[in-house]
């Protein structure tokens, strides 16, 4: 049984959309594909341990403070600092040997800390090269008055790394969110603006 004929034209217009339809679909599809193949995230994990990293000694430092230098991931490496009485950051050093201080005395705790024994790096992976995009450090703070050998809280320092910089741009208490939630805001990290910095602790009181 056929159509009539005033019905045709509009039955060839239908199959001819619906197949450019299809097709848009499956290139989209292909594409979007190809992109979260080449931009796949992985976390790769490096030592903070004092043991395992190599001192140094800052000769532009009056007092020559040693600072450890930590292996990195794909030419970075992690100075890890005493930047005041007590207190520890880390300052990322670039392939380019540029350094970007991640000033946690300033931005995850005013109080003195210690750091966890390794640094989480978020990896993207493009065109099968490792391209660090965040950096994850446990931050063990030590907040009481009084108390300085207690640890009171314990923060994740989740930092954005990019070609022209590091910054850290969120401070989680630990337990507050999972593993999973800390990671994916250290993905998203790029393009959140860097954390503000803490109260003093005499104006904070």
């Amino acid at each position: 049984m056929s159509l009539p004929d005033k019905f045709m034209p509009h039955t060839v217009i239908r199959l001819v959309v619906a197949g450019f339809l299809l097709l848009v679909s499956c290139s989209s599809g292909q594409a979007d594909g190809g992109t979260a193949a080449n931009s796949r995230v992985d976390s790769l994990y490096t030592t903070l341990k004092v043991n395992s990293c190599t001192q140094e000694i800052d000769k532009d430092d009056p007092n020559e403070t040693p600072y450890q230098v930590c292996p990195g991931v794909a030419g970075y490496i992690l100075q890890v600092r005493l930047v005041d009485s007590g207190r520890l950051s880390v300052i990322v050093v670039n392939p380019a040997k540029r350094r970007f201080p991640l000033d946690y005395q300033d931005v995850v705790t005013r109080s003195m800390d210690n750091l966890g024994d390794k640094a989480e790096w978020r990896i993207r992976r493009e065109n099968g090269k490792a391209v660090p995009i965040a950096l994850i450090v446990r931050v063990m703070a030590r907040e009481k008055p009084g108390h300085p050998e207690k640890i009171t809280n314990i923060y994740w320092a989740v930092a954005k790394i990019t070609p022209g910089g590091a910054c850290v741009t969120d401070r989680i208490r630990e337990g507050s969110k999972s593993a999973a939630e800390v990671r994916a805001l250290a993905d998203s990290a790029i393009g959140r603006p860097c954390a503000t910095r803490l109260p003093r602790l005499a104006d904070a009181g």
